[in-house]
């Protein structure tokens, strides 16, 4: 008759998940006061300089109704930069370099921006503000994550109301075609109308 011994086992070891990149981004960042204190007093200066040109983009997104989408187009840049970060290896490289590329951007924002008190326009007071953004992101955070907000500025183009005359040339060659193509829809489904132009006649 064999005698059983009691053994003790070891414990099962817990796998935690890994951090994520945006995880790692916003530790980077909270470890870095220097740098967290340099965030915050750019996005002051960028909002006092500012201020002017987000006032008459969000007077023009209530007053137009072509341009009505223009609150929700920075919400849709942040998840786009959010998902720049996550998408990176979770090796989140350290926040360093791009200074170069952040001062020649805000050097040529604040050009574009001086520009404005002798040739008002709102487009250009737009593309300096952009500018501006991308070069502050490359000066506090560096040239990993300047590169990564690229894309997430540009998207912001699509806010700012274009000129009066380049938009009605852009926008209604795209009206015609829409109107042929729903005309030839409808006509399909059994549906007689008359197409004239960009109007559609039942």
């Amino acid at each position: 008759m064999s005698t059983g011994q009691w053994t003790e086992s070891s414990p099962a070891s817990v796998s935690l998940p890994e951090a994520s990149s945006w995880d790692r981004f916003t530790s980077a960042i909270r470890m870095n006061p220097a740098s967290t204190l340099l965030a915050t007093s750019c996005l002051a200066l960028f909002v006092a300089s500012y201020w002017s040109t987000l006032s008459s983009l969000v007077h023009r997104w209530n007053t137009d109704p072509n341009y009505s989408h223009g609150y929700f187009v920075p919400l849709v840049s942040l998840y786009l930069f959010y998902q720049s970060i996550e998408r990176r290896s979770p090796s989140f490289p350290a926040v360093r370099g791009g200074s170069w590329i952040g001062s020649t951007l805000l050097i040529v924002a604040i050009a574009m921006l001086w520009l404005t008190t002798l040739l008002p326009s709102l487009i250009i007071e737009s593309a300096s503000m952009l500018l501006a953004l991308l070069g502050g992101v490359y000066l506090v955070w560096g040239r990993s994550i300047g590169h990564l907000a690229i894309a997430p500025v540009g998207f912001l183009v699509f806010m700012v109301p274009w000129p009066s005359k380049l938009y009605s040339q852009a926008a209604f060659p795209l009206q015609l075609a829409i109107s042929k193509f729903a005309s030839i829809l409808l006509t399909m489904m059994g549906i007689p109308v008359l197409c004239d132009g960009s109007l559609i006649h039942l």
